[in-house]
């Protein structure tokens, strides 16, 4: 098998594999055992017809055909492992002669892992900043506690900032319904700034049953420019005035929440859980900087294939959590005003950044012979086994996707990307 390399632009490659008449005579014949299971040849059971009666019985052209397609994969995979390539998605095949009875040659082009080398990445720095807590925070995230375990008592009096209430609403531009703006039974917090600027305001002093027209200049710069900056006629009628009762912070809400001895016992767990969740943030920062500082450095052509591979994953993972927070991808970006064409383009820098920091983890663990054995990694899987068993007794199934090669893989290189950026923050920051 004769095989020549021809560099293109953005990591692309074309080879052109040229096979002898003598190499394709294994493909000949498995091509006839093919044909032959289809076809039926008397005094031969199906499959085992010789290669000659089945050439008399399709044509020489048929079987040949066959072969090629048997060929090609087949001899493309050994062609990439003898020119130690490594290829990444589909080659586009284009046949050149193609020839009963002659050599058989075709070209194959496809992207290939970018080679690069790396700059020295010992003289890059990054710092570290102090990570504070401050009483503020500790009082918010007991203010959210509270918050969660308050209770929403039914009032006759006229609603005030900070109660809760339920609403119908009608919004209008020139006497039509804008799109989104009717809701029966809304509920709103008057106070938390999560409608238009000056809506909740209006709902202050309103009781159960009554009626209320306003009108609502919107913002300049909201979202939907349709109705950005134009006056909005509302019609609101007020359903429900609830106060909401927090419970008062003392020892004995302390205690409620589980393993806190008092309001100072829970004070301090909460400054130390975000004094942590603040190091690990941090941390990422750091790891993000040493990244970004390696790519500028870099010059590098990225194949399209990974990027829109990334790209796949960013609008996935934006799928799956707008999925957990109740709103359809459709209806995101019928909010945001764009197609999906145009937010998928929008993600492209994003995706960019992501190929390059996968490619440099890559790079440096093959240089610095950074590895996770395979016993690490099993124990790394039966640690996560061990977890999910606790957590879904009743559902033993749920740990078998943890054996599958994929995820497997999937780990390994998860495991491996930490290793890289610890050493990268031993390297590089401090």
């Amino acid at each position: 098998m004769k095989i020549e390399q021809k560099q293109l632009p953005k990591s692309e490659l074309e080879i052109t594999v040229t096979l002898e008449q003598s190499e394709l005579e294994p493909y000949l014949d498995k091509a006839a055992a093919k044909l032959s299971k289809d076809i039926k040849i008397e005094g031969f059971r199906p499959g085992n017809a010789p290669r000659k009666v089945v050439e008399q019985r399709v044509g020489t052209a048929k079987l040949f055909e066959e072969s090629i397609q048997i060929a090609i994969p087949d001899s493309f995979v050994k062609a990439i492992q003898r020119e130690k390539l490594e290829a990444i998605g589909r080659p586009e095949i284009t046949p050149q002669k193609v020839a009963a009875g002659n050599e058989f040659v075709y070209k194959a082009k496809f992207a290939v892992m970018p080679r690069f080398e790396l700059p020295d990445y010992s003289k890059i720095k990054a710092k570290r900043k102090k990570v504070e807590v401050s009483d503020k925070e500790v009082d918010g995230a007991i203010l959210g506690l509270r918050e969660k375990q308050s209770k929403a008592l039914t009032v006759k009096r006229a609603a005030k900032k900070g109660d809760r209430v339920e609403v119908d609403f009608d919004a209008k531009l020139n006497k039509v319904t804008i799109d989104g703006g009717k809701s029966v039974g809304h509920p709103v917090v008057i106070g938390e700034g999560k409608f238009v600027p000056g809506f909740e305001d209006k709902l202050i002093g309103m009781k159960a049953d009554e009626e209320k027209d306003f009108s609502i200049t919107f913002p300049k710069d909201y979202y939907k420019k349709d109705i950005a900056n134009r006056d909005i006629d509302f019609r609101v009628k007020m359903k429900v005035v609830q106060e909401i009762q927090m419970p008062e912070l003392n020892d004995e809400f302390a205690k409620s929440l589980g393993k806190f001895k008092n309001v100072d016992d829970l004070k301090k767990q909460i400054k130390d859980n975000l004094h942590h969740e603040k190091e690990h943030k941090e941390e990422n920062r750091v790891e993000m900087e040493i990244i970004h500082k390696i790519s500028e450095k870099l010059s590098v052509e990225l194949p399209d294939v990974l990027i829109e591979a990334e790209l796949d994953k960013i609008v996935e993972e934006i799928k799956n959590d707008l999925g957990m927070r109740g709103m359809s991808f459709e209806k995101y970006l019928e909010s945001i005003k764009k197609s999906k064409e145009d937010f998928r383009e929008d993600q492209r820098a994003s995706a960019v950044k992501r190929v390059n920091a996968g490619l440099i983890l890559r790079k440096i663990a093959k240089e610095e012979k950074i590895e996770v054995p395979d016993k690490e990694l099993s124990d790394e899987i039966k640690k996560i086994k061990d977890a999910y068993k606790n957590l879904y007794k009743d559902q033993p199934k749920m740990t078998e996707h943890f054996d599958t090669d994929e995820y497997k893989n999937y780990l390994r290189s998860l495991m491996l990307n930490r290793k890289v950026l610890k050493y990268l923050k031993e390297a590089c920051a401090k």
